[in-house]
C-alpha cells in the first residue's frame, strides 16, 4: 500500500480494507433446553458454513455465557455435536464440504485432541468440526479456523471478551436478540464494525442478505461512495429566477 500512495493523483483515494476476523456470542439462553441449541446450532451453521467460511464476515470464535464445570461442558459439547450436525445438512448453495483437507489445520486438531483435559474436539477439515474449550480461552491457532471449523470458548462474564475485540473484528451474530442490545455499545466502543442477530432459520437466510447489498456500510465505511466520483448538476429553484 505504500508503494502504491506514490503514484496516487490529486482526486484520486486509495481505499484500504485489511483482512478481518469475526465472532459469535451466545448467552446463557443458547443452552437452557434442547430446542433453544438446536436453534442456535442452526444459526452457527449460517454464520460460519456460508460462503464456506472463507469470508471476514465467517464466524470462527464462538463465545458462550457459560461456567467451565463438568455440567456446563457437557451441554456446550452438546452444542458443538448440533452445530456438526447442522453444518452438515445446509443445502450445496449455502455450504459444502472443502475439496481437499487442510494440512496445517488437521496437525493443529491432530495436537489438541491429546490434550483432552483442555479441549474436546470432532469432525476434520474437509466435513467441518467443533473444538470445545474447556477452560477460558480460544486455542492459539484460531485465525487458522477455517473448511466450518469453530471454537466454542464458554465465558462466565461475556464482557471479558470486549478485551479481545478491535477494529480488525468485522462481524458478531449475537445471541438472544436482548443481549445484542445490550452488548452492541461495549462492542461498538472496542472497534467492531457489524453486529447483526444470529440467523437461525435457513430459510430466512435471504433477508440476510441485505446486510450485504452494494452501497452499505462495510468495514467501518462507505466503500460506494469512495469509489465513486461524484459531478453535481445544480440548478436554480424556479422560484428564484434566473
Amino acid at each position: 500500500m505504500k508503494h502504491i500512495q506514490k503514484y496516487l493523483a490529486p482526486g484520486l483515494d486509495l481505499v484500504a480494507m485489511n483482512p478481518k476476523l469475526s465472532i459469535s456470542i451466545l448467552g446463557k439462553e443458547a443452552l437452557e433446553n434442547d430446542a433453544a441449541m438446536t436453534e442456535v446450532a442452526q444459526g452457527l451453521a449460517l454464520a460460519a458454513g456460508r460462503l464456506n467460511q472463507t469470508a471476514c464476515s465467517s464466524t470462527r470464535v464462538v463465545y458462550v455465557e457459560s461456567g467451565t464445570d463438568d455440567a456446563s461442558i457437557t451441554r456446550l459439547i452438546a452444542l458443538g455435536e448440533k452445530y456438526y450436525d447442522a453444518v452438515q445438512a445446509l443445502p450445496p448453495h449455502l455450504s459444502t464440504a472443502a475439496p481437499r483437507p487442510d494440512r496445517d489445520l488437521e496437525a493443529e486438531l491432530e495436537a489438541i485432541e491429546m490434550e483432552d483435559d483442555f479441549y474436546w474436539v470432532t469432525g476434520d477439515t474437509v466435513k467441518g468440526g467443533v473444538i470445545i474449550s474447556r477452560f477460558e480461552g480460544k486455542v492459539d491457532f484460531s485465525e487458522q479456523l477455517n473448511n466450518r471449523i469453530v471454537n466454542l470458548v464458554p465465558l462466565a462474564d461475556l464482557t471479558q471478551l470486549y478485551e479481545w475485540c478491535g477494529d480488525q473484528t468485522q462481524t458478531v451474530p449475537v445471541y438472544p436478540e436482548s443481549l445484542r442490545e445490550r452488548m452492541r455499545d461495549g462492542l461498538a466502543l472496542r472497534g467492531v464494525q457489524r453486529i447483526v442477530p444470529l440467523v437461525a432459520d435457513i430459510s430466512r437466510e435471504k433477508a440476510t442478505e441485505e446486510f450485504d447489498a452494494p452501497g452499505l456500510p462495510h468495514d467501518g465505511i462507505e466503500p460506494m461512495r469512495r469509489m465513486v466520483r461524484w459531478v453535481i448538476d445544480q440548478s436554480a429553484r424556479p422560484e428564484a429566477g434566473p
